[in-house]
């Protein structure tokens, strides 16, 4: 026996109706009304029904999200407009729908064309149904009434110009600057006056300076002591392809170290300052702080045993940006966002403590002196901007002090855990910095 099956469209889903021999699926339904429904042909929901799915419930204006980004096309499609729209849906009074300006309309808006052949397709996907002020609230410089500058808006900024809309337009559109300064920024500079002529002289060539040799290439970064023999503790990054490795207090007292060790797995390395045969007043000089100031702190360990903990206040030291500041060590407070780094790795652990290039290799101590980490790490901003859509903040990574002291441990230098369990203030975490971190310099031959 066949079933007949009746459909018709319920706030935009299609309903199927069975009517069983015998019997009604619909008993409400009265046989005129199954009759009329049959017949009748549904194509689509009403325009009131479009307009309850592609109007904001809170606002009468267009639903900006994408789940409803089709009902918005096909209402436009339809010849509707926000103001019919909201009238049709019976969801606001006119005093509302006036108290908001309809959007203005625009001729093919279910249509979006890609006519800037060095943007890439997700750079140039444009939502159809944004109004043009909202799209130059996107393009327009807050604090300038010029094209944005910054890659995240650029798909808006070609969007506004595939519209025809102008810097100046757009500037107007947005309301947020005075005709004066739109004129200062656009209006046409007189022409640079033209100096008269005057006879040529034929000067003689000035004599050619002797080219100055190539200067040596450097980068910097941080480290620490973690022996009284002179072992020093960095990243393995930050002293790869080094023709020369120094380190010392700053950028102008700095002595040679070799290298030792090096576990690129986890980026680590080991240094150690060289002997005091043949040694500079630099070298000496360091190896006095070394006996006076470190071996005090080696004795009690260094390394704390227990992994860090989510929430727990951290500080970090070293030397950011090398030089190009002050020549002087910098400490930054923070605490540990998550005890697991990138992709999950168990052997670092992720801190919101300013950490800038430079930092590398530093160390991060708690709160009662003890070394819980080694800066390795901060979020690429400029990658995740471009793969978001926003800048990420205080994004920084540090290596457990278990990992770091298993890689000693591997390099033949077995070293203490520490003890200390006493509360300090931060200046005093600062002065146990200063005794020990160093900066390190990685010196380049020229190419």
């Amino acid at each position: 026996m066949g079933i007949p099956v009746k459909s018709f469209w319920l706030l935009g889903f299609p309903v199927a109706l069975l009517a069983l021999e015998g019997c009604q699926a619909f008993p409400e339904i009265s046989q005129d009304t199954s009759k009329s429904i049959s017949t009748s042909n549904f194509s689509g929901p009403s325009n009131q029904q479009l307009c309850r799915l592609a109007l904001d419930r809170s606002r009468p204006k267009w639903d900006n999200t994408r789940l409803y980004r089709h009902r918005v096309v096909e209402a436009l499609k339809r010849g509707l407009d926000e103001q019919q729209c909201a009238r049709l849906s019976g969801w606001f009074t006119e005093q509302q729908i006036a108290a908001v300006p309809a959007s203005p309309k625009r001729a093919r808006a279910n249509t979006v064309r890609r006519t800037d052949p060095p943007a890439s397709a997700a750079e140039i996907e444009i939502v159809a149904y944004d109004s043009d002020e909202r799209l130059c609230q996107k393009a327009i410089q807050q604090n300038s009434p010029k094209w944005e500058t910054n890659s995240i808006w650029r798909k808006q900024v070609l969007e506004a110009k595939r519209r025809g809309l102008g810097e100046q337009q757009c500037a107007r559109l947005v309301g947020w600057f005075t005709e004066q300064q739109i004129a200062a920024v656009h209006s046409p500079k007189p022409p640079a006056a033209v100096p008269s002529r005057k006879p040529k002289v034929v000067a003689k060539a000035p004599p050619e300076k002797p080219k100055s040799p190539h200067r040596k290439r450097f980068s910097s970064g941080s480290g620490f002591f973690v022996s009284k023999s002179g072992h020093v503790v960095t990243n393995a990054h930050v002293v790869n392809g080094c023709s020369r490795i120094t380190v010392g207090d700053n950028a102008k007292t700095q002595t040679r170290a070799a290298l030792v060790e090096d576990d690129r797995r986890n980026d680590l390395a080991l240094l150690k300052l060289g002997s005091l045969e043949m040694a500079s007043d630099e070298t000496k000089s360091l190896i006095k702080k070394l006996g006076i100031k470190v071996v005090p702190l080696v004795a009690h360990g260094l390394l704390r045993l227990k992994d860090v903990e989510l929430g727990e206040r951290v500080l970090v030291a070293g030397f950011p940006y090398g030089e190009l500041y002050s020549n002087t060590i910098k400490v930054t407070g923070g605490m540990v966002s998550a005890v697991r780094g990138i992709g999950d790795d168990s052997a670092q652990f992720q801190m919101d403590a300013a950490a800038q290039s430079g930092n590398s290799g530093g160390p991060i101590y708690d709160s009662y002196g003890n070394i819980v980490g080694v800066v390795v790490a901060q979020l690429n901003k400029f990658k995740v901007a471009k793969a978001t859509g926003s800048l990420p903040e205080n994004v920084n990574f540090g290596i457990k002090a278990s990992t770091v002291k298993q890689f000693l441990t591997t390099s033949g230098l077995p070293s203490k855990w520490s003890t200390k369990s006493k509360r300090i203030s931060t200046k005093a975490l600062a002065k146990i910095a200063q005794k020990q971190t160093l900066m390190v310099m990685c010196h380049r031959e020229p190419s």
